[in-house]
């Protein structure tokens, strides 16, 4: 496989992370919990336990999230450097 061949799938695939991202981004969704877990008898105790879980899970995802962004972006910088 040639070195322009890899450069255009890996393009492809950043297009497809910033798009997916973009979507997770989207915050309709998570206005309209907002909305819901307001009104009276929302959920039981359990199932606030459960979203809670997810909440604070996707929180940690997409914090580590952010610090991957952040270190690839460094990294690639760093690589661009050296091969100049």
């Amino acid at each position: 496989m040639s070195n322009a061949h890899q450069t255009q799938q890996l393009e492809k695939r950043i297009a497809a992370l910033s798009e997916a991202l973009a979507k997770l981004g989207d915050a309709e969704d998570f206005m309209r919990l907002l909305k819901q877990i307001r009104f009276p008898g929302w959920t039981t105790p359990a199932e606030f336990m459960l979203v809670s879980s997810i909440i604070d899970t996707m929180l940690g995802q997409a914090q580590v999230l952010s610090q991957l962004k952040t270190d690839l972006a460094r990294c690639a910088s760093a690589l661009g450097e050296k091969s100049r």
